[in-house]
């Protein structure tokens, strides 16, 4: 639908954004290049992208980071890294705002809603460990 969305859009202010490896991330770093460029092609000014979960779980943090700087680096476009933060931890947390920075994200979104909302403390972790460096989006949902 970026296409539609671009069409209707023209001349407009508004940016389009869609989702990439939505809603679990675990789609191959192939797909998930394939579908940013695709996106970009489409007219796409920003890329939401949900980080391979099962990756950072299972300490592949090299595969995380490769296929988010890819992404980054291949689009030109500003990318969202989605971490789907109910599901993680807070050290899993951590980590992946870590490689999330060093991947060069413009933003960091709390989650994708699928998994529920994220709580107070977890936005304010975000921004605890961001220090300022990228805007934070709390989405999904917030409970207390």
């Amino acid at each position: 639908m970026v296409a539609l969305a671009v069409a209707r859009l023209h001349r407009k202010s508004p940016k389009v954004a869609t989702v990439i490896g939505f809603p679990s991330g675990s789609h191959t770093s192939e797909t998930k290049r394939y579908e940013a460029a695709e996106a970009v092609e489409a007219g796409a000014t920003e890329l939401d992208v949900v980080i391979n979960l099962a990756w950072l779980r299972d300490g592949n943090v090299q595969g995380v980071y490769q296929e988010l700087a890819t992404i980054v680096e291949a689009t030109n476009q500003p990318v969202k890294a989605i971490l789907e933060m109910p599901l993680l931890t807070p050290a899993e947390v951590a980590q992946a705002v870590a490689i999330a920075l060093d991947a060069g994200v413009a933003c960091l979104k709390t989650g994708t809603g699928w998994s529920g909302p994220v709580t107070v403390a977890q936005v304010q972790q975000l921004v605890a460990l961001t220090k300022g460096r990228v805007p934070i989006k709390a989405a999904g949902g917030i409970r207390q």
